[in-house]
């Protein structure tokens, strides 16, 4: 008779990847003391959390295979493996194999191992990738689940001593979760006898929140309910991450710039872009030591950007505040506040931010280009309509709402300008790109933004955002396409 076991160890419990979970309620508490000459009370809130929870418990501790007959798959007992959880976002059971002890025989092994640690003989683990209704070779051992109570089992698979296998992914722990497990093995009739062991370790973890996605609209749409509430969001084209919030009148912005890279190699799909065909733009990535001479009316059609790498610009709220840093860290060293609302992205001309190889077609007075590089379900704020009222012009509509500029839209109110630049909105004055000496230049950094709209004025011009450090505002008049300028984008 053979005998082989694997000896199961207290099941262990991995950190729970820094999730936390909270509950809090607030209420009234009172106290008063009342005789025919004083009256007395007080009130205080009241809040408890409600700590993360995650526990394993194990039916049986060994797992044990009895007469075993060589040229066969022999099943052990089974053990039923139940998580408990109130980690809000779910776990992840899994489990390994080997000793982590360095004096243990099965020490960084998924072997079972002969008690007899002079005899060489081993049952081998099968890979960790298989998927057997039978073990196929002799002198190997494997494992099985079942989610249904033992009415039907996995095939077999391999553990390993280096990294654990997942072996349930719960989302929504509201009540505890059980999965059966079991051993198998094959042995050779030369197999030496004995007892062969080995410790399994079972592992929950607490997963963590999940990402929000940029191109996700309708999900950022329920979280963010209310005027004030914000998140960050993936661009998923090249994994960066944006402020994104629902301001004062009513939408979701972007409330730092667009930092997408554009060259002859980045191609941008409607599932990913706000573009209804793919779109490969020219090779238009400029710097700003770039001496070429460009001809202002050709510029205006063909696409390009400009990359100023790391560089935030960070105002206290006041006018005479603008500084300029190369790092977050950098300018977090000066300013703990200091974040990625402060990065000033990157530079487009509106032929870029447009999505364009070429608009020179695109001519129509108060039109609006029909893509953008913004976020599939994102796109630019519109400028301006025929009908010219505030209304229509969303940046005016916003920079209303938000108390930084007057009805008309074009001046600031009392410290409007200091309010633009900070929260909700963190409109940067990043300045822009060429127009300068006829060179492709940075200027009016920390002194003026500009920021793209959707709208056209004519086969040169279209209606932007534009704001300078005095006290004079502009989200009415037209602007040449030229410059390199800031894009802010707004869910559709």
């Amino acid at each position: 008779m053979r005998i082989v076991r694997s000896n199961l160890a207290t099941a262990t419990i991995c950190s729970l990847a820094g999730i936390i979970s909270t509950a809090t309620i607030i209420g009234a508490a009172t106290s008063s003391i009342s005789t025919s000459a004083l009256s007395y009370s007080t009130s205080s809130d009241v809040s408890f959390t409600f700590a993360p929870t995650l526990s394993i418990g194990l039916s049986t501790d060994s797992l044990t295979i009895d007469n075993l007959v060589p040229g066969t798959t022999s099943d052990s007992n089974k053990v039923s493996v139940t998580v408990s959880s109130n980690t809000p976002y779910g776990y992840v059971l899994s489990a390994g194999v080997g000793s982590n002890d360095t004096t243990s025989p099965y020490y960084n092994t998924p072997s079972l191992t002969h008690e007899n640690t002079t005899i060489s003989n081993v049952f081998s683990s099968v890979d960790t990738n298989a998927s057997l209704d039978s073990l196929d070779t002799d002198n190997t051992w494997g494992y099985s689940t079942s989610t249904n109570g033992g009415t039907s089992w996995s095939t077999y698979s391999g553990l390993s001593n280096t990294t654990t296998k997942p072996l349930l992914d719960i989302s929504d722990p509201a009540t505890p979760s059980t999965i059966d497990f079991k051993i198998a093995a094959r042995s050779a009739t030369t197999q030496a006898s004995g007892t062969y062991n080995n410790v399994i370790t079972f592992y929950a973890v607490g997963k963590p929140k999940p990402p929000d996605y940029m191109q996700e609209p309708e999900i950022i749409k329920t979280k963010l309910k209310n005027v004030g509430d914000e998140l960050q969001a993936i661009d998923q084209r090249d994994g960066k991450e944006y402020w994104v919030a629902r301001l004062a009148d009513g939408k979701i912005w972007m409330t730092q710039n667009l930092d997408l890279d554009l060259n002859s190699r980045t191609e941008l799909t409607p599932a990913n872009t706000d573009i209804s065909d793919n779109w490969t733009p020219v090779n238009t990535t400029i710097s700003f030591t770039d001496t070429r001479v460009y001809n202002w009316q050709s510029s205006s059609f063909i696409p390009y950007s400009a990359d100023p790498g790391e560089r935030y610009v960070y105002t206290s709220g006041t006018t005479a505040d603008d500084s300029q840093y190369y790092s977050l860290a950098a300018c977090q060293a000066e300013h703990p506040d200091c974040s990625m609302h402060n990065h000033i992205g990157n530079y487009y001309n509106w032929s870029a931010a447009v999505a364009s190889n070429n608009t020179s077609s695109l001519a129509t007075k108060f039109d609006n280009a029909p893509d953008s590089i913004c976020p599939a379900g994102w796109r630019l704020p519109i400028g301006r309509n025929s009908a010219d009222t505030t209304v229509s012009r969303e940046w005016n509509v916003l920079l209303y709402a938000e108390g930084i500029v007057g009805s008309r839209g074009n001046s600031y109110t009392q410290n409007g300008l200091d309010k633009m630049r900070t929260a909700p909105l963190w409109l940067t004055r990043s300045g822009t790109v060429g127009g300068q000496n006829n060179y492709f230049q940075l200027h009016s950094f920390g002194v003026s933004s500009l920021y793209w709209s959707s709208t056209i004025f004519s086969v040169s011009y279209v209606y932007p955002f534009f704001a300078q450090s005095s006290n004079i505002i502009e989200a009415v008049n037209f602007n040449v396409r030229t410059p390199g300028s800031s894009v802010r984008c707004l869910v559709k």
